[in-house]
This record gives structure tokens, sequence and C-alpha cells, in this order.
């Protein structure tokens, strides 16, 4: 069902959560200096992708059992 107040405040939370991913991202890069190689930097994006995807879809399905529910995971 959709509700027209929840999209703006679904939408702030969802670019402020992926402004912190790139936050966090960018300091990885920084500190482990990939910009020599470009292949190993697409690699630690590529893992962080995947860190980042399971954390959100099975990690918060762990914490909040309300959200394996809403993904048909029951």
């Amino acid at each position: 069902m959709f509700i027209a107040g929840t999209a703006p405040v679904a939408l702030i939370a969802y670019f402020m959560l992926w402004i912190i991913f790139a936050l966090i991202l960018a300091v990885i890069i920084a500190l482990f200096d990939f910009d020599s190689s470009l292949g190993v930097a697409s690699l630690a994006c590529t893992v962080f992708g995947i860190a980042v995807y399971l954390i959100n879809f099975d990690g918060m399905s762990e914490l909040f059992p309300w959200f394996a529910d809403a993904r048909g995971c029951a």
C-alpha cells in the first residue's frame, strides 16, 4: 500500500544511508591508497557493495523480523 507521506521520508532515509555508505567507502579507499590500481579499487568497491547488501538484507532481517516478512522470506 502506497502512502504519500511515507514516500518522501523513505527517500530521504535512503539517500542519507547511501551518503553514509559512500563516505565509509571513501575512507576505506583513502586508507588503503587504491589510487595506483584501478583493478584493486574496483575489487574493493565490489566487496564493499556485497558486504552492504548482505548486512542490509540478511543482517537486518535478524534484527527486524518484520523485514523478512516484507521481503517474502517468512
